[in-house]
């Protein structure tokens, strides 16, 4: 599986047998002649905006999940106090949606909301936090002990996952058992595909803000959180073995964008960030300096290193093997090329051509919500 292709490149051949020669045109003034290929990339530009904003939460959903959310907060902290069990310190907004890089299920019409759940233990042991995601659960079993099937409830290996069915929301509730020692705001063990990480949720939202913020300094749509949410929907379309975690694609994005940032088009951003990768391969850790030294940091021994931002003794990508990341770059690869064929189709006027290239890379989706 490891070896096998992002998609079937058929459907490219289809493309460019729809191919139609775009004639040059008159601009009807003082006689100038005008490229109407100089118009397709902005057409295509755009076409990336009305996919972006159909690909999130719209803003009625999420207003709507601000009230269940809301109530779900107050009697889990309610229910947590009377039991007595746990100290709880706060709930707080986690994940994508805090990020502003959250997707919605297309086709499905549902939604994920992270919540944060904060306890304070003396010295945490591994039995408690082996047993925080089933106690977590059976708290919020006592907040909808009537109203709620057992079936909506799910103790995942990353969270405790509440279904909504009537909203299509679901509210993944992350258990945290604070740890103050990476001197980091809301730091703390978190569980993450049968182990806990020490780490800040926190401090990873501020990791995508200030990369977003910066982004806003350069003219134009793009911006650094719409393109993790490309990165993601990309990385959905993987086959299962290779797909990575959210926090995965936002590393390696910002990785790529680390040194010039984003450009002023969708399209030259995706080459910029498919490029750096194919390039890069994983030949080298990556690796941030916005909460420790990276000189000081002692590498870890494993085929790819993909560093946590808060803490550098998580790597991400820890067990990657020989096939996952010969995959991966397999797919990086391929995407790159139908990028940069699809940039070429724009800049000579196929404008059909491009639309199918772009595709193959984010799906027969892209068309229809692009329109």
């Amino acid at each position: 599986m490891g070896g096998s292709s992002l998609v079937d490149t058929s459907f490219l051949m289809k493309g460019r047998a729809k191919r139609q020669f775009l004639l040059w045109n008159t601009a009807g003034i003082h006689g100038e002649e005008k490229k109407p290929h100089m118009d397709i990339s902005s057409r295509i530009s755009s076409r990336f905006d009305r996919f972006i904003a159909h690909i999130r939460p719209s803003r009625t959903q999420l207003e709507g999940a601000d009230q269940q959310v809301a109530f779900l907060r107050e009697r889990l902290t309610e229910c947590i106090a009377a039991d007595k069990q746990f100290h709880l310190e706060k709930i707080f907004r986690a994940g994508s949606v805090a990020k502003h890089t959250n997707l919605a299920r297309t086709g499905k019409d549902t939604f994920d909301i992270d919540l944060g759940v904060y306890y304070r233990a003396q010295g945490p042991t591994k039995e408690q936090l082996s047993n925080l995601l089933p106690y977590t659960h059976a708290r919020l079993r006592e907040i909808y002990p009537v109203e709620k099937p057992a079936q909506d409830f799910h103790v995942g290996k990353n969270a405790v996952n509440v279904t909504f069915r009537t909203s299509g929301l679901q509210v993944d509730v992350v258990p945290i058992i604070r740890d103050d020692s990476l001197k980091r705001r809301n730091s703390g063990w978190i569980p993450r595909q049968d182990e806990w990480r020490l780490t800040s949720i926190t401090a990873h939202i501020h990791f995508v803000h200030t990369r977003t913020a910066r982004s806003k300094q350069v003219s134009g749509p793009v911006k650094f959180n719409h393109l993790v949410r490309l990165m993601k929907w990309w990385n959905r379309r993987l086959p299962e073995s290779l797909r990575q975690c959210s926090y995965f694609c936002e590393l390696i994005t910002a990785a790529a964008l680390e040194e010039r940032g984003v450009t002023d088009k969708w399209q030259s951003s995706l080459c910029q960030i498919f490029t750096f990768l194919s390039q890069h391969a994983f030949s080298q850790p990556i690796v941030f300096n916005d909460y420790y030294d990276t000189k000081s940091v002692k590498r870890p021994d494993d085929l790819v290193v993909v560093l946590d931002a808060v803490n550098p003794d998580i790597n991400v990508a820890s067990k990657w093997t020989k096939g996952i990341k010969q995959g991966y770059l397999k797919s990086l690869r391929q995407t790159c090329d139908f990028i940069k064929q699809a940039q070429d189709d724009e800049r000579t006027g196929h404008e059909e051509a491009a639309l199918e290239t772009w595709c193959q890379v984010f799906g027969d989706d892209f068309r229809r919500l692009s329109q």
